[in-house]
């Protein structure tokens, strides 16, 4: 078992009807991950020390607790990626991160979570909304160890947008379509 593969399984996708601002959506997942990291802290103690134990070397779970949560743009991202010897020639502003570019970008941030928002729209999914750059209003939280464990976005509510996205998509749907179930 690797620490791709145990994040690999379990992920949270969130969303939230009535929200149209994507920090509002990145302080509710912060506190959700403090919370849970809080309540690991004081009610499974036993299994933590045990993690801890067989990694040597585990102060990454205090900074899921403490702390603010680093929050950049994709393009912020690709400019930092851009700065490594590494990742030094990857210069496309379309760039999808992989896990190694999300590996290094929370190294680079002091193995504090991360996160990454503000995707160029044309690689989301058509349904995030988008801003006025173009610009998917949506977000990935890299963590320490096990990478991206939470993925969201705004979700388009302008149902001309909608149809025509779907008209764009080649699903020939219209909103009349959905009035009818």
């Amino acid at each position: 078992m690797s620490p791709k593969h145990l994040a690999e399984f379990w992920m949270l996708e969130l969303e939230e009807s009535f929200i149209n601002d994507l920090d509002q959506l990145l302080d509710r997942i912060e506190s959700l991950c403090k919370f849970l990291s809080f309540y690991l802290e004081r009610h499974s103690k036993e299994d933590l020390d045990y993690l801890r134990e067989q990694s040597g070397n585990y102060e990454h779970g205090q900074r899921l607790s403490m702390g603010t949560y680093v929050r950049i743009t994709h393009q912020e991202a690709v400019d930092i990626l851009e700065q490594t010897e590494q990742f030094s020639t990857i210069r496309s502003e379309t760039v999808n991160l992989n896990a190694q570019m999300e590996r290094k970008l929370v190294e680079l941030m002091g193995n504090r979570p991360v996160f990454v928002t503000e995707y160029p729209a044309s690689i989301k999914p058509f349904y995030m909304k988008k801003n006025s750059n173009d610009k998917a209003l949506c977000f990935d939280l890299l963590m320490p160890v096990c990478g991206e464990v939470c993925g969201g976005s705004l979700r388009e509510d302008n149902s001309y947008v909608d149809s025509v996205m779907f008209q764009l998509v080649g699903l020939g749907l219209v909103l009349i379509d959905f009035c009818n179930h």
